[in-house]
Formats: C-alpha cells, sequence, structure tokens
C-alpha cells in the first residue's frame, strides 16, 4: 500500500496560483524560492507572528529585475524595493502579527528563480 507523509521544510517553494491576497502562500520558514513564469506574474506570501516583530527581509534575484513590496493585514503597503538583475536588496518592517510580501517583475524574463529571506536582524 501507498502512503503519503507530509514533510515540513524550512524552505518554502513558489506555490501557484499565488497571484493575490487571497491566494497568498504561507511561509513558515525564514527562505521562500520563486519563480517568475509568466507577464505580469505577482507573486504573494503571507508571515504571521505573535505580536509586533521587526524583520529584515532580503530579495535576492539572479536574471531578472523585481520588487518586494512588505504591506499590513490589510494588504496596504509599508514599503516597496527594487531590486536588479543579479543583485540583492534588503528591506525592515515591523510586522503586527499579520503581513504581505508581494514580489512583482520589473522586466521580462520569464523563467526566473528569485529568494527570499527572513531575519530577525540584519
Amino acid at each position: 500500500s501507498l502512503s503519503i507523509t507530509p514533510v515540513m521544510l524550512d524552505n518554502l517553494c513558489d506555490v501557484e496560483p499565488n497571484d493575490s491576497k487571497e491566494q497568498a502562500s504561507v511561509i513558515q520558514g525564514t527562505t521562500v524560492v520563486g519563480f517568475v513564469s509568466k507577464t505580469n506574474d505577482s507573486d504573494y506570501y503571507v508571515v504571521q507572528y505573535k505580536g509586533r516583530q521587526k524583520k529584515f527581509f532580503t530579495l535576492k534575484t539572479e536574471e531578472i529585475s523585481l520588487s518586494l513590496s512588505v504591506t499590513d493585514s490589510l494588504g496596504y503597503i509599508l514599503q516597496t524595493i527594487k531590486v536588479k538583475q543579479g543583485q540583492s536588496a534588503t528591506v525592515s518592517e515591523i510586522i503586527d502579527g499579520k503581513g504581505f510580501l508581494i514580489v512583482k517583475p520589473l522586466s521580462t524574463n520569464y523563467s526566473s528563480m528569485y529568494t527570499i529571506e527572513i531575519k530577525d536582524k540584519p
């Protein structure tokens, strides 16, 4: 007989569809590996913490320029950073219980990988 055992991973891989707040992938670890797979492919992730916590979000990209927005629990954008192809950038924000991360392409390379790392300190 075949059995399936769920596995909890520290790294989350981009799971489509996650093109809106309602479809956001839940981040449970500290690293996300995502892909830009189509025109205007926005990827939404939700982060959840107990109380208010300051977090540092680093977006690393290889073959595409991207933006990373951090929102409040309702989805209102608090900050956005733009990251050029082959570079990385970090934004810090206080998350009050829940927030969203939104990754959007700024150029047209539709098979490109990116990584988001989440830390308590820079």
